[in-house]
C-alpha cells in the first residue's frame, strides 16, 4: 500500500502528464523531473486543479513558475482567501492612505494586504513623493515573501494533517504552545 507521500507524488506526475497530453508534447526525463520535483511539495490536489484552469486558459505550455502562480490562486480559493496580487495590494495600501489616513486606513484593508501594509504604515501615509518607487519596490519584495510564506505554511498544514502521527504531535504541542505564550505575556506583563 503507498503512503500519502508516495500517492501525493503519482497523483503530481499524472497531473504533469495531462501538460504533455494537452500541450502535445512529450517530455524529456529532465523535464519531467524537473516539473515535478518543483511541484512535489504543493497539494496535489491543488496542482491538478491549477494545472486544469491553465490547460484551459494558456494557449502555451505554462512554466513551473505560473502552475505555482496559479496553485496559489487555487489554495486562495479554498481558503475564501482572496489572492491579491503584490501590485493591486500596494495600490489598496496607497488608496486605503490616501482615503481614510493614517489612524483608520489599516483597518479597510484585507488581511494578507494589512500584514505588510503594517510594515510601512507611516511611510506610505507620511512620505514625501520621492520616495514612493523604492517604497513600492520594498512593499512589493516583502508581500511576495509573506504570500510565500502563508503558501509554505498551508503546504506544511496539509502535510501535518496528511500524517496520523504529526497531526497528533501538533495537538498536544498547541496546548503547551499556548501555555508558554500565556507565560510569557504574564511576564512581560509585570
Amino acid at each position: 500500500m503507498p503512503t500519502t507521500i508516495e500517492a501525493g507524488l503519482s497523483d503530481i506526475i499524472k497531473a504533469v502528464g495531462l501538460l504533455q497530453i494537452a500541450y502535445r508534447r512529450d517530455f524529456t526525463e529532465e523535464q519531467m523531473d524537473l516539473y515535478i520535483q518543483r511541484l512535489a511539495m504543493l497539494n496535489p490536489v491543488v496542482v491538478k486543479a491549477a494545472i486544469l484552469n491553465l490547460i484551459d486558459t494558456s494557449k502555451f505550455l505554462p512554466s513551473i513558475a505560473e502552475i505555482k502562480a496559479e496553485c496559489a490562486k487555487v489554495s486562495a480559493a479554498v481558503q475564501c482567501v482572496e489572492y491579491i496580487p503584490a501590485d493591486e495590494a500596494w495600490s489598496m495600501a496607497l488608496q486605503a492612505a490616501g482615503s481614510y489616513g493614517y489612524e483608520k486606513g489599516l483597518e479597510t484593508l484585507p488581511d494578507n494586504v494589512k500584514t505588510v501594509a503594517k510594515r510601512f504604515w507611516q511611510e506610505i501615509c507620511y512620505d514625501n513623493v520621492g520616495n514612493i518607487p523604492l517604497m513600492r519596490a520594498h512593499f512589493m519584495r516583502a508581500y511576495a515573501a509573506e504570500e510565500e510564506r502563508r503558501e509554505e505554511a498551508t503546504r506544511i498544514g496539509a502535510a501535518i494533517s496528511a500524517s496520523p502521527a504529526l497531526a497528533k504531535a501538533r495537538s498536544n504541542a498547541l496546548p503547551l504552545q499556548k501555555r508558554i505564550l500565556e507565560l510569557v505575556e504574564a511576564k512581560t506583563m509585570e
